[in-house]
């Protein structure tokens, strides 16, 4: 099962944007595998998984931007088989949160793995609620940039069918936050952040 509010179109629509079907695409997030299989159904002959993921919650990035991780700096594991500088696109599903350590990683490994004009594609969400916004998308886009990579595209992705008016699974209730109002209210977007490696990805 994908993440929610992720669907097997989205990801394909993904792919098929940004990168050709003999690139290699680089698959990370807690659903890496469920999702490079989505992008290998449809035509990429070459799809990798970055299985590194945090170990408890602690080691996500916060909202005010730090991390906690737990493992010593500057610790590898789990890294894919992608030589530097091949891969057209890597594919980030950073949900619920993303994870974001003070040496810059995952995002300077995702730079270097990236070939000449290949495309970073982060798939992140900013929480909604009472007491419950972070800015997932800043803490991205500055990890994006710092690493080298150029900021191109903020893409809104409406998490709707056509004829509903509900996010989501037309037949299944939306789950409600309470929003500072009180008021009830759903989350209705989640949000594609597109970065290219224009200097060739090494520095």
């Amino acid at each position: 099962m994908l993440p929610e509010n992720v669907s097997r179109t989205l990801i394909t629509r993904i792919a098929q944007e940004f990168s050709r079907p003999a690139d290699t695409v680089l698959v990370s997030g807690p659903h890496a595998h469920r999702i490079a299989a989505v992008v290998d159904s449809h035509g990429h002959r070459h799809t990798a998984v970055d299985a590194r993921r945090p170990l408890t919650p602690g080691h996500y990035a916060d909202g005010a931007g730090g991390a906690r991780p737990e493992q010593q700096s500057g610790e590898r594991w789990h890294l894919p088989p992608v030589p530097p500088r091949s891969a057209g696109l890597v594919l980030a599903v950073e949900l619920p949160s993303p994870w974001i350590t003070p040496t810059g990683q995952p995002y300077t490994d995702w730079r270097d793995w990236l070939r000449p004009g290949g495309v970073l594609a982060v798939l992140t969400t900013n929480p909604a609620g009472t007491g419950c916004f972070a800015n997932h998308t800043g803490l991205i886009v500055a990890a994006a940039q710092a690493a080298g990579l150029t900021y191109r595209q903020h893409i809104v992705t409406i998490q709707a069918h056509p004829g509903s008016d509900q996010p989501g699974d037309p037949h299944a209730p939306a789950a409600p936050s309470s929003s500072a109002t009180g008021q009830v209210h759903v989350s209705a977007h989640l949000d594609l952040l597109i970065f290219t490696a224009d200097q060739g990805g090494i520095r």
